[in-house]
């Protein structure tokens, strides 16, 4: 568990990092209008989001308390079914029902693959299929926030760790 409570920790470090670095490269691609890159940009980033999510689920469950409801606080199921877009994309040019997204009609024609890039209300909007996110530079400055405050609940060192451990077999 030791070893899971570190690695996970770490995980959560890395990918958090690359989350800032991907919406960086997103932002300037997306402002010099390359459109290729903005997806790619925008594909690494959200697959960052999710990680880093994905870890924070782990790491709450192994901490318990606290951690638990600030994982919970926030609900980015959006960015990964937004990353699951992108993951899937041949699923929906194929027609496979296992991926599938609900359909988007234009006039009579009903399109399974859409995206759109827009701004709205000062936010950047990445919109696929029938929903959106936020993908602006307040969106990425407050998932930034949420996942450092996290790191209130995660013993920081060794010995924290240790204590942390000795406390919870007390405990139970």
């Amino acid at each position: 568990m030791y070893n899971k409570l570190l690695t996970t920790q770490e995980h959560i470090l890395r990918y958090r990092n690359s989350a800032e670095l991907q919406h960086s490269r997103f932002i300037q691609a997306w402002r010099q209008s390359n459109y290729p890159q903005v997806l790619i940009e925008l594909h690494f980033l959200l697959v960052s989001i999710n990680l880093v999510c994905n870890n924070m689920k782990v790491l709450s469950r192994l901490i318990g308390g606290d951690a638990i409801t600030h994982e919970g606080s926030i609900d980015y199921s959006l960015y990964r079914d937004a990353r699951n877009h992108f993951e899937h994309l041949d699923d929906r040019l194929f027609g496979s029902k296992r991926n599938a997204p609900e359909p988007v009609f234009d006039g009579a024609n009903p399109r399974t693959i859409h995206y759109g890039l827009n701004v709205r209300g000062g936010k950047r909007i990445f919109s696929f299929g029938a929903k959106e996110i936020d993908v602006s530079e307040k969106f990425i400055k407050d998932f930034l926030e949420y996942v450092d405050s996290f790191n209130q609940y995660v013993p920081s060192s060794v010995d924290d760790i240790l204590t942390f451990f000795s406390n919870k077999i007390e405990e139970e």
